[in-house]
């Protein structure tokens, strides 16, 4: 582990990022105001658009569209206490 206190601050806001995005996601769907058919169709979109784009790491790519597809279709897995 790095000495400086900043060295994973982008993954950190990244990931910080994706939660929120998701929890809205989520919240949108718990609350009537999401249509999944519609969030796929336009997840789908967007995808065919970056296509050929080098994703870095494919495999936590696709792990993050599934969770927002989970979250979109109300089936997020209940958080463990």
């Amino acid at each position: 582990m790095s000495d400086n206190p900043n060295a994973h601050a982008v993954s950190a806001s990244l990931m910080a990022a994706d939660t929120a995005l998701c929890a809205l996601i989520a919240a949108l769907k718990a609350g009537g105001s999401l249509d999944t058919k519609v969030f796929k169709d336009k997840l789908a979109e967007l995808e065919r658009i970056q296509e050929g784009c080098d994703k870095l790491n494919q495999t936590q790519y696709t792990r993050s569209l599934a969770l927002y597809v989970a979250a979109a279709e109300g089936r997020l897995p209940a958080a463990q206490s």
